[in-house]
Parts: structure tokens; C-alpha cells; sequence
């Protein structure tokens, strides 16, 4: 093999792992980027209980968020139609919003949809704090 056929062989070997690799599926909170809390707040969010609403994944998710100085203090799911099987793992996503001041957190494997519909709900409540961008 020559230097060319080997280098043309590398390309395409690399092109195919590209390919490849380009379909992998990545859950809503990792394709959003890092969504760090202070990097999005436009102003102080105002003080007091917001309600937000996401998708879950039979149907919308509501939660109310409670913020206090500023700060989110308080987060919870007030109404869905999916299996509380996976709605009672939505305390530690929860936990790592409120921990973490951010809604840029991993999805619980086995209940990713639920997990969305949380994290897009809790997005939605903090739009209307006063906060996000």
C-alpha cells in the first residue's frame, strides 16, 4: 500500500467513526449546552412560587418552583400523567437542579422522558421568575 491509498484509507475509516458517532443520542438537558443558572438569569428572579410546564412522557408534567432571595428553594412536581414509577425518581434530578443552581443536569436513566418534561418545566417556571433569556 502506498502513502496515498493509505492516507485516503484513513480519511474514509474516519469519516465512517464520524458518521457513526453523529447519530449518537444525547438527552434534551445535554443538547442544550451548559445551561448554568448565571449564565442565563437576565435580572434577579423575583421572589415567590412559579408554576412551569413541560412534556413528559404522557404528556405535560407541571411543577412549582419556589424562589426565595433570588434562589430557587423549592421544586415540585404538582401534576402528571406519568407512572409514578418513574415520577418518584424525579427527587434526585430535583436535587441536582437545586444542589447544582442549574438546570444542566443528567436525565435519569429509564425515565429520560420524565426527566425532560421536569427539567423543561423547571425551565419554563424560571422564564417566568423573571430570569431566563
Amino acid at each position: 500500500m502506498n502513502i496515498k491509498q493509505t492516507i485516503v484509507t484513513v480519511l474514509v475509516c474516519s469519516l465512517i467513526v464520524m458518521g457513526i458517532n453523529s447519530g449518537t443520542k444525547i438527552s434534551k438537558s445535554q443538547s442544550v449546552g451548559k445551561q448554568n443558572l448565571v449564565g442565563i438569569i437576565k435580572e434577579p428572579l423575583k421572589n415567590g412560587n412559579f408554576e412551569g410546564i413541560g412534556k413528559g412522557y404522557n404528556g405535560d408534567i407541571k411543577v412549582n418552583i419556589t424562589i426565595n432571595s433570588g434562589k430557587m428553594e423549592d421544586i415540585e412536581i404538582i401534576d402528571s400523567n406519568d407512572d409514578e414509577e418513574y415520577l418518584l425518581q424525579m427527587d434526585g434530578l430535583i436535587k441536582a437542579i437545586l444542589e447544582n443552581e442549574s438546570i444542566d443536569v443528567d436525565t435519569i436513566s429509564g425515565a429520560t422522558f420524565s426527566s425532560n418534561g421536569v427539567i423543561d418545566a423547571v425551565k419554563d417556571a424560571l422564564m417566568k421568575a423573571g430570569g431566563l433569556k
